[in-house]
């Protein structure tokens, strides 16, 4: 990256502060992963060399057959920078190779932190709050490792993936149910304890996907978080997957359930049945993924008749475990 900056960058003779669109295109045999490496580190250069990355395009436009590399092109917004940006954000026709423009964040600040409390102290707890933690996230461990579970999110990820899904999350809350009695009390250290584990025990892109989602919820809760701040938290999940990842609400993921399930409780939140209100949404969100065309993940290699087949596996899992919570609360 660093090379292709050094050349490119005199040519274009950009004055200081010159705000430019960033497109990153693929030729063909690039990984997903490696992209949003190689991404990460041209926003960042541009940054230290004083460049306004205002937006960024990221996916495989002109390829050379399956060439293992990426082409580098800077958009200069001098001219007419808004009336620009919102033609490159303006939605494509559905089925369009064209990947969107993605906006990054005013504060682009990490979310993954290695200072977690250590779980020995923490396990020392007594309490109701501690009883009802590990309780409710014994309820969500129980419900992805039910057979009907794993089988339904395998069969899921046979059709776009590579049918493992289910197993996935199932090993995750093995390993978690495992360290239950370690479980902190606080919701916050909870949810670091979570992220912890999961980043060690849960293999695939979903376990990365689960820590960025958990870190960033803990830092929207105190000790005492009401349905409101646990709506924040949800949202600042989400979005951290958005900006780390480079998914965005309808590309078939996730977040199609996790967004739509934190806005049902924040407009809910003074509701008895805001929670019951939250895994609706979360459900009716994975289910319409079924008629979505992916744009990230594994799926965008699988014609869309074939994703047609079924919903995406990740955010159906969301919604599962999220219904657990919320039985579990009632009860």
């Amino acid at each position: 990256v660093r090379a292709l900056l050094r050349q490119l960058l005199p040519a274009t003779k950009l004055p200081p502060g010159e705000g430019v669109v960033l497109v990153l295109n693929n030729l063909g045999g690039t990984s997903p992963l490696e992209m949003s490496v190689l991404c990460d580190a041209a926003f960042r250069q541009l940054q230290d060399l004083g460049v306004e990355v205002a937006g960024c395009v990221q996916g495989t436009l002109v390829t050379c057959l399956d060439m293992h590399g990426v082409s580098l092109s800077l958009i200069p917004l001098a001219d007419a920078p808004g009336q620009l940006l919102e033609l490159l954000a303006a939605p494509a026709q559905v089925g369009s190779a064209w990947p969107g423009l993605l906006i990054p964040p005013e504060d682009s600040e990490a979310v993954v932190q290695n200072d977690l409390v250590p779980s020995p102290a923490a396990g020392t707890e007594t309490g109701a709050a501690v009883a009802q933690t590990r309780a409710v996230i014994s309820a969500a461990c129980q419900m992805l490792i039910s057979d009907s579970t794993v089988k339904a999110l395998d069969e899921m990820d046979f059709e776009c993936g590579d049918a493992d899904c289910g197993g996935t999350h199932r090993d995750a809350a093995e390993a978690l149910l495992a360290t239950l009695e370690a479980v902190p009390g606080e919701p916050a250290d909870a949810l670091r304890f979570l992220a912890h584990h999961l980043e060690h025990q849960c293999r695939g892109a979903i376990g990365g996907i689960y820590v960025l989602g958990l870190e960033a919820a803990a830092k929207r809760v105190g000790s005492a978080p009401t349905l409101l701040d646990w709506a924040e938290a949800l949202d600042a999940a989400g979005k951290a997957i958005q900006e780390y990842g480079g998914a965005q609400q309808g590309d078939r993921t996730i977040l199609d359930a996790v967004l739509p399930a934190a806005e049902a409780l924040r407009s809910c939140a003074k509701s008895p049945n805001a929670l019951a209100e939250a895994v609706k949404a979360a459900k009716q969100g994975a289910k319409k993924t079924q008629q979505m065309v992916a744009k990230k993940g594994r799926a965008v290699h699988v014609p869309p008749s074939r994703q047609a087949r079924s919903p995406d596996p990740g955010a159906v899992g969301f919604a599962k475990w999220l219904e657990a919570v919320e039985r579990a609360l009632r009860d």
